[in-house]
């Protein structure tokens, strides 16, 4: 198997390499939701105790910190097409291993390797679609993202509709068969150089990822992400607890935030042909703020889910368009920032749900809920100082080198 890449990528090359990276954020977006939808059975099957169910999530996430880190440099060095090959490998075994494990200790381990695919996969994919199309890759991003989105809702539903009758057999199957698929098609396929055959400059990258612009993203990935993953985490509870909504309403009123967020992300995807991606994320995080304030002040379920449409809509874009403004003043150690950027990410998405848990806890999850209004107000804040220190930075479209 070749995994040399060429230089030029023709029209029709371009599209099949698009389709490969939107599939591999879908396998991500599918990695994303797994646990949440899969463990009721896996539960059941292994007889898991509270504990040992949220020891898993650490085993999925945990590992994708230092490996994002790791893979960000190795495929600026090499390309994108090794790491999107293995990267569909891995998943595909940690999601097969997943569905059949027949103890926790063999469950444990595929959550480490789905994990470390993970981070494969997302980098790799991510800096495909900047590589495809550099003039412009905030909206591209989008379009790959909006897969993620679906890749996110699906498994989950997939679940719901045949978890009665089939287990977990036929969603894992459907995953393994798209996850094969991306391993396939990129074994088959040429892809782009990322450096023509030039060493990379590791002194040169790590100027890169101490950026301060670098370290105003990271800090914007890291509060989105982690309102994104508080609002999925927490929302159904919320919406039982606070309006005594049905399992069955909140359910639906968690997909209309995911299925929103793929919606804004269409949307944006055009909209960012003619509006700065900066300016863009700036309204979004506003839109965030509205959103949360309303679901925070929500006096019944009607305004609650008002805010969440506000939420949905508003959030689809912002980490999209935030890895697309990496893409274009860092496009020669686009891999290596994303991974500082994804990892920063994670870390947000750990500590902030867990930390509206302690409120909670002690007072409500309404109280809890107000630290994700605080922690909107702070993403405005440095998305605001990001828009004023941008227009300042050199674009590095062309040589890919930021001063």
């Amino acid at each position: 198997m070749d995994f040399e890449s060429v230089a030029v990528v023709a029209p029709h090359s371009k599209r099949t390499l698009m389709l490969i990276a939107c599939g591999g954020l879908f396998v991500y977006g599918v990695l994303v939701a797994f646990l949440g939808a899969a463990l009721p059975e896996l539960r059941t099957r292994l007889s898991l105790t509270p504990d040992l169910s949220g020891l898993l999530f650490g085993f999925l996430y945990l590992p994708q910190i230092l490996a994002v880190s790791a893979a960000g440099p190795l495929i600026d060095r090499s390309g994108t097409k090794l790491a999107v090959f293995l990267g569909a490998i891995l998943c595909g075994a940690g999601f097969a291993g997943a569905g059949f494990a027949g103890s926790y200790r063999l469950l444990a381990v595929a959550m480490l390797v789905l994990g470390v695919g993970g981070s494969l996969l997302s980098s790799a994919s991510n800096t495909l679609v900047a590589d495809l199309y550099p003039e412009n890759p905030a909206s591209a991003l989008n379009v790959g993202h909006a897969l993620f989105g679906l890749g996110a809702v699906f498994f989950p539903a997939a679940v719901t509709l045949t978890e009665s009758r089939m287990g977990l057999a036929l969603p894992i199957g459907m995953t393994l068969f798209l996850t094969g698929g991306v391993a396939v098609l990129a074994s088959s396929r040429d892809f782009p150089n990322r450096h023509a055959g030039r060493e990379l400059n590791w002194l040169a990258a790590r100027r890169a990822v101490s950026h301060p612009a670098v370290l105003i993203l990271s800090a914007v990935v890291f509060l989105t992400t982690a309102l994104a993953v508080s609002i999925g985490g927490w929302l159904r509870l919320y919406m039982e607890q606070q309006f005594s909504s049905s399992g069955h309403v909140s359910g639906l009123i968690l997909t209309l935030f995911w299925g929103l967020t793929m919606t804004g992300r269409l949307t944006s995807s055009q909209v960012l042909k003619v509006v700065r991606g900066p300016q863009l994320v700036l309204w979004c995080s506003l839109g965030m703020l509205l959103g949360l304030l309303l679901l925070a002040m929500a006096p019944d379920r009607v305004m609650a889910v008002a805010g969440v449409v506000v939420c949905g809509l508003s959030y689809g874009p912002i980490y999209p368009t935030t890895v697309g403004s990496a893409g274009i003043h860092f496009r020669e150690f686009f891999a290596t920032v994303f991974g500082i950027m994804q990892a920063a990410g994670l870390i947000g998405g750990l500590v902030l749900p867990v930390a509206i848990g302690w409120v909670a806890r002690i007072a409500s999850f309404g109280a809890g809920l107000w630290l994700l209004v605080a922690a909107a107000i702070l993403l405005v804040a440095l998305q605001a100082t990001f828009v004023g220190y941008e227009r300042g930075m050199p674009s590095s479209r062309g040589g890919g080198r930021c001063s």
